[in-house]
């Protein structure tokens, strides 16, 4: 028997502050987040998006 699909997860508010300073900093859901991290994943989710579309084109 086949695996129903999941349910999307819900995505999390992200929220990032810049100062007058410069000074970045990021929450997700309210708690804090290295931003490093943040961006790699970010980075990531666009990659995966972009290479669907790739492969979408390719049909």
């Amino acid at each position: 028997m086949s695996k129903p699909p999941s349910e999307p997860e819900h995505p999390k508010p992200v929220v990032i502050a810049i100062d007058a300073s410069g000074n970045v900093a990021a929450t997700v859901d309210g708690e804090p987040v290295d931003l490093d991290q943040l961006l790699s994943e970010l980075t990531a989710v666009l990659r995966e998006a972009e290479n669907d579309g790739e492969d979408s084109a390719d049909s």
